[in-house]
């Protein structure tokens, strides 16, 4: 099984757990980080996990004009990293399938299954975006696009013999380049675009969005009874080495056997707006629970029912893995 992800200095750090969090349940998969300004720190750090999980990481860097002139979308987090995934067939040539994550992710299962799967002659396998109709519905009428047709492209079943065959990422960059198309969520929207119609669609829980899951618990909806997370993906702005965010308790675990190996100048630091953001959601948060009020007592609720059925089962089944 060989993964993919790709990363800047930013998110190394989330590289680093992502591979540890894939081996941990996965002994003896292959990985390859595309390297887009990862500092010499941050590489030798990927290199000591890689001795300590014991697989074989691969660093390759990439020449930073090849994502020259692609936008990044306005009041995103996304940076020209984020379309280091457009570059795989491209830079893997003797290899026919790979497995991409987003380096946000942790996986917190064996994902041995997902490589498995049968893309029936796609080039793509993929997992809704239960997310997008919420955040950004305009992007789905700008695209034409029905929401239950949209892809999270943070996680991808590649068939590279495909995507150079019919010259896919090409295609992709070139709507990401048009003037046109000032897409929010930039390569994703290009994916969307050329792969129209051609995605083996995966099961929900091999990409589930943390944050969708706690806005829809927040907006009455419940837990599905048969969620079983695989990969759980930190697609929101705060990610969980830089602060708290839901579910962040299974991202921590995972880290916690790598502290000694992630130095803390890797760890980017927080904005003063954003220190002062979650400060002041705190201290909400503390008035809201001592005077029992509704949306803070509802949290509270949501956070304990997450615990039971997610984290819960989550941490058993790391607990019970081979340590490294």
């Amino acid at each position: 099984m060989h993964i993919v992800t790709g990363s800047d200095e930013n998110y190394v750090t989330g590289v680093a757990v992502l591979i540890a969090s894939v081996a941990r349940f996965d002994p003896g998969t292959e990985f390859t980080v595309l390297d887009h300004g990862i500092s010499p720190r941050g590489r030798d750090m990927l290199q000591a996990v890689a001795r300590r999980i014991g697989c074989p990481v691969t660093v390759l860097p990439v020449d930073p004009a090849r994502l020259s002139g692609l936008s990044r979308p306005d009041g995103t987090h996304v940076t020209p990293a984020g379309y280091l995934r457009l570059l795989i067939p491209e830079m893997l040539p003797h290899l026919s399938r790979v497995i991409y994550m987003d380096c946000d992710m942790v996986a917190v299962r064996s994902i041995a299954g997902l490589w498995a799967t049968d893309l029936e002659g796609r080039p793509v396998g993929a997992v809704r975006d239960a997310g997008v109709v919420r955040s950004k519905p305009e992007e789905l009428i700008a695209m034409d696009l029905p929401a239950e047709a949209y892809f999270n492209s943070g996680l991808l079943v590649m068939d590279l013999d495909l995507w150079r065959s019919e010259g896919i990422a090409g295609a992709c960059l070139d709507w990401a380049q048009r003037p046109d198309r000032q897409s929010h969520f930039a390569d994703q929207s290009a994916l969307n675009h050329v792969l129209r119609g051609r995605v083996t669609w995966l099961d929900d829980h091999w990409n589930v969005l943390a944050q969708t899951i706690e806005h829809d618990m927040f907006d009455g909806q419940d837990l599905p009874e048969d969620l079983v997370p695989g990969v759980l993906h930190y697609c929101g702005k705060l990610k969980p080495w830089r602060a708290p965010v839901f579910l962040g308790k299974i991202w921590q675990a995972h880290a916690a056997p790598l502290a000694d190996l992630i130095p803390p100048d890797t760890l980017p630091r927080l904005t003063l707006r954003d220190r002062l953001h979650l400060l002041e959601r705190r201290r909400r948060r503390l008035f809201g629970l001592a005077l029992r009020r509704r949306k803070y007592v509802k949290l509270r609720q949501i956070e304990r029912r997450v615990e039971a059925r997610i984290v819960r089962p989550a941490l058993d089944r790391l607990a019970q893995a081979a340590p490294f």
